[in-house]
């Protein structure tokens, strides 16, 4: 969509050099219903339709869309807190040669030279994804994996290998072993405050009972 207004630069129809973009987010499908954006689609070959309904079409990538892979480009550290800035502004200058940004303060002891680097044995990583877990499946475990899934702090892995935010907003790993499952957990946080929450409630509940019963 576009503001109505402000300094912002409108998007327009423009699939001819989407597909990169589109990868390094995990994104295969798109689902258009303007006749302008299926008619703009359907020039490019890189796309084909996988179905329809009466209000509008999916178009999916020919290529595979891998959610998870290892990277070939030393990632540059970040420390600022900023981080979410920083990522913003790397994904609207990104062309496919920056490195990523991770955020980490164990940087060096944990993802530093942590590149795969055998262009004769390809590291083809994939994961299963299941209500409140990922399974990384991997034949290259300790170096560095992208998961393109958003990094949240409550994820935890069952090998207790850190996990860091990576651009433009994803999880980094160096996975410890080939199978690690990732389980996205309460924190303390949200434990407190749901604990506050129920002693609310609770004290509330008593409040009205009294007032109607005359308990105490």
């Amino acid at each position: 969509s576009c503001p109505a207004r402000g300094n912002w630069n409108c998007p327009s129809l423009n699939f001819k050099n989407i597909e990169p973009n589109l990868k390094l987010l995990g994104v295969r499908d798109l689902i258009l219903t303007t006749p302008e954006a299926i008619k703009k689609i359907e020039t490019n070959s890189s796309f084909h339709l996988t179905a329809k309904t009466a209000s509008f079409k999916v178009y999916s990538l020919k290529e595979p869309v891998s959610l998870v892979e290892a990277i070939e480009l030393e990632p540059a550290q970040i420390q600022d807190k900023t981080f979410k800035k920083d990522f913003m502004t790397w994904f609207y200058k990104w062309d496919g040669t920056q490195p990523h940004l991770i955020y980490s303060n164990h940087f060096d002891s944990v993802f530093k030279n942590k590149i795969y680097k055998d262009p004769k044995n390809k590291c083809v990583p994939s994961v299963e994804v299941n209500y409140n877990s990922i399974t990384l499946d991997t034949p290259c475990p300790h170096f560095l994996h992208l998961l393109k899934f958003t990094y949240h702090p409550s994820w935890k892995t069952s090998t207790n290998d850190e996990i860091a935010p990576i651009s433009p907003g994803f999880m980094a790993l160096v996975p410890s072993e080939k199978k690690v499952t990732l389980r996205f957990g309460p924190s303390f946080d949200w434990s407190l405050s749901g604990l506050i929450s129920l002693l609310t409630a609770i004290f509330i509940m008593l409040r009205v009972l009294n007032k109607r019963f005359c308990f105490f």
